[in-house]
């Protein structure tokens, strides 16, 4: 095959292309080396973590029949390398809905092809698109329950519920506030904020040798009596008493994996993570007006 070369001059030379892309191809090319600029190691340790925890999370929906409702965004992993942010993203968008055509993409693939699920004995309320009503709010409607399989919700404020008597004492103590400065508890360490009660209790000492030799935590025994608090002191006061670490040194759990109600007549104990996820899903359940249809 034969083609013509013009020059600047308009003279024309024959140029048999084939046998030059031939001789080409016999040439030696120089060896190029290939710089990796991040770490593959890393990135496949997340993909396992990612699939180990959507199989713990389908086991759980197979053995309950029930769908994940998961918290929207963890303020408590996005510290160092942020490396559990992403895994928890990750698995975040492969159970609830994302805009990012990406986040569909693999969501498809991951449920062989499923998109969405609809469960038509019950409904839940959404905003209507952009609709308003006269008022200037905006238009809600009812539909059939519409999951990817499952659902998310913002965790504001649900691990300081407590999920027995459903009070959250720092909202209490904000309003107490309001009308007074300081409050005092009485000589039984309760601080009256009207309707409400809270029991402030604090140790004796921070560990003493008889509690160290049993391998325990000194407990909460002694009444915070007659103490005037101002509103950071009694907030700093529910921090402490609210969230609390194992009885026992030997346990592995962190420094706050225990909730102690400090509501008067309540005095709830159960673990922290299990007590928000009770909270979580009661908050998916009333801000999405889930209901059951009649004779479902």
């Amino acid at each position: 095959m034969k083609y013509h070369f013009i020059d600047k001059h308009r003279q024309s030379y024959p140029v048999r292309l084939i046998s030059r892309v031939k001789q080409h191809r016999k040439l030696v090319q120089p060896r190029q080396k290939f710089t990796q600029r991040f770490d593959a190691s890393l990135m496949q340790l997340r993909e396992n973590v990612v699939g180990d925890t959507a199989h713990v999370i389908n086991s759980l929906m197979h053995r309950f029949h029930g769908v994940p409702i998961l918290e929207s965004s963890v303020r408590n992993l996005a510290s160092g390398t942020k490396q559990l942010q992403l895994v928890y993203d990750k698995v975040l968008n492969l159970y609830t809905y994302s805009g990012t055509d990406a986040h569909k993409t693999a969501r498809k693939h991951f449920w062989c092809g499923a998109e969405q699920w609809v469960d038509p004995g019950v409904t839940e309320t959404v905003r209507d698109g952009d609709k308003k009503m006269r008022s200037g709010e905006p238009k809600y409607k009812i539909r059939d329950l519409l999951l990817y399989p499952g659902s998310q919700v913002h965790p504001a404020g649900t691990s300081q519920v407590c999920s027995e008597c459903g009070y959250n004492p720092y909202q209490l103590l904000e309003v107490a506030y309001k009308e007074r400065r300081t409050l005092r508890t009485d000589g039984k360490g309760i601080l009256d904020l009207g309707a409400h009660q809270l029991q402030l209790m604090t140790r004796k000492q921070a560990n003493p040798k008889h509690y160290r030799r049993q391998n325990i935590r000194a407990p909460f025994d002694q009444p915070l009596a007659n103490k005037k608090l101002t509103r950071d002191e009694a907030f700093k006061q529910v921090k402490f008493q609210l969230r609390r670490a194992p009885d026992s040194l030997r346990s592995r759990d962190t420094t706050q994996s225990r909730y102690h109600c400090v509501m008067v007549g309540c005095g709830h104990v159960m673990h922290a993570d299990a007590n928000a996820a009770i909270n979580i899903v009661r908050k998916w359940i009333h801000d999405r007006a889930i209901t059951p249809k009649a004779g479902s």
